[in-house]
């Protein structure tokens, strides 16, 4: 069978109303995860005696053989409940949405959250003014209950942003429910925040990823950022997020003012012992408001 009869038939499948009404049943809350997540567990671990599986087992051959899958790694995968979350997005979306391009998953695999417009830095290239948080920013109550809402929608990954996440005196609470909700938690921060405790307690209560900001050498990250005397704090922020066994990312915003220090942040990254597991390069975007840098 050629390349495009696999993709019809696989199409067929996968927009049958038995299949859709099967993962929707699914879908349904079982305890505390769902059926298609304890379905895909017993799948991952070879358990797959269940005969509702049957029409879910039926999918994922198609899926295998006509996208070159290979089994034995993808029940590896679906060992990982992040992994198993964000795959049973995508069988949500084939069912509501079926097959298209682009792909529309069953609900986003991330959302980031501007959890608070507070700030304790001044930094030059702010596209939300933070600073001080906002007279209507969600209370303790009303942050609980947006968690629910993404995890009842099946989003993948939960990302809190700012402002600065770790400034709010609520953020533990908030993160570890998110963490027992099932989603994957990460943090992009500035850094200065993290102490070893903070470093031990982010990890303690379920975050997987913490993104730091660092925009250069001391002298130009410190006048990127707006605060002198910031620099170290960020540095002992990477190697705490990394020596907690964080996932640990360093993010640099590229502009014409520390385009000359990047190439020295990533050695930096990767030399100095910092141990970061990855690096990123953001652009801004917003041509007008932010065109002096």
């Amino acid at each position: 069978m050629n390349h495009t009869n696999s993709v019809t038939q696989f199409s067929l499948i996968a927009t049958n109303p038995l299949f859709k009404i099967a993962i929707n049943k699914f879908l349904e809350k079982d305890g505390e995860t769902t059926k298609l997540d304890k379905l895909l567990r017993a799948y991952a671990y070879g358990e797959d005696t269940d005969v509702e599986f049957k029409i879910l087992r039926c999918l994922i051959d198609a899926g295998l053989k006509t996208f070159g899958g290979k089994e034995d790694e993808l029940k590896e995968n679906l060992r990982d409940a992040y992994w198993r979350r964000g795959f049973a997005s995508v069988l949500r979306g084939i069912a509501e949405f079926g097959i298209r391009r682009p792909f529309v998953p069953g609900a986003p695999f991330l959302v980031v959250w501007d959890f608070t417009y507070a700030c304790n830095l001044r930094c030059k290239h702010c596209y939300s003014t933070a600073g001080k948080p906002w007279k209507d920013e969600l209370a303790t109550k009303e942050a609980l209950k947006v968690v629910d809402v993404l995890a009842d929608a099946g989003v993948t990954a939960l990302a809190f942003s700012g402002g600065e996440p770790l400034i709010r005196k609520d953020f533990f609470e908030i993160a570890s429910y998110a963490a027992k909700r099932g989603m994957f938690v990460a943090v992009a921060t500035n850094g200065t925040m993290i102490t070893k405790d903070i470093a031990k307690k982010m990890k303690e209560c379920g975050i997987n990823f913490v993104q730091i900001s660092l925009d250069g050498k001391k002298e130009t990250h410190e006048a990127f950022r707006g605060i002198r005397g910031i620099y170290d704090r960020v540095v002992e922020g990477v190697i705490n997020a990394k020596d907690a066994g964080l996932i640990t990312c360093i993010s640099t915003t590229a502009t014409k003012l520390n385009a000359h220090d990047i190439p020295e942040v990533m050695d930096f990254a990767e030399e100095l012992e910092l141990g970061c597991s990855c690096f990123t390069i953001s652009f801004l975007l917003v041509e007008v408001a932010l065109s002096s840098i």
